[in-house]
């Protein structure tokens, strides 16, 4: 739920509600509103589906999911959460750009779309633990195991998604939750 709500495929739900029957249902239609594991949807919401079918229909829309950028709802939630200066730097593309896309006034290049969605991934990560403020703050923090440097350091340009450093930062944000259930 974290993740698509980072995303920006839903509004986030305020306190952690309890993942049953209709939260499966609105994850899986805003994932498929968005292109994103319409099959499994199907699977997903369908009452003739057995809890087995659903199970592995969830864990295959999650992993759909962090796969897929969606960076028109990306931007739009990310916006909100850095503002557009903040997340200009993160992104490695201009705040006005960054608007553009989340208004769905032009498309975004390939590389911006896939750093926006690590972003979005990572903060998904973040937010079952820590707040707005708390999550932006995150990003200012040296770590020892990014040779004391801090995300954003890491995350600054035109970084490449599928490069260590990133991959790294978002290793360190999903050990947060490691024992949650996701």
């Amino acid at each position: 739920m974290r993740l698509v709500e980072a995303m920006g495929l839903i509004e986030p739900s305020g306190p952690l509600e309890e993942f049953g029957t209709e939260a499966l249902r609105r994850v899986a239609e805003a994932a498929a509103a968005y292109g994103i594991g319409r099959d499994l949807a199907r699977v997903i919401v369908d009452p003739r589906s057995t809890d087995g079918q659903r199970h592995r229909a969830l864990g295959l829309l999650r992993a759909a999911l962090e796969e897929s950028p969606a960076p028109r709802p990306e931007a739009r939630s990310l916006l909100q959460l850095f503002g557009p200066d903040r997340l200009a730097q993160l992104a490695g593309a201009s705040a006005i750009s960054l608007r553009r896309y989340a208004a769905g006034v032009r498309g975004a290049p390939d590389d911006v779309a896939g750093r926006l969605h690590v972003l979005a991934r990572i903060v998904g990560e973040l937010r079952g633990a820590y707040n707005d403020q708390g999550i932006r703050r995150w990003f200012e923090r040296r770590r020892t195991t990014l040779d004391d440097r801090t995300p954003q350091e890491l995350l600054a340009g035109a970084w490449d998604p599928d490069a260590d450093g990133p991959g790294a930062v978002l290793a360190i944000a999903r050990s947060l939750n490691a024992s949650a259930a996701t």
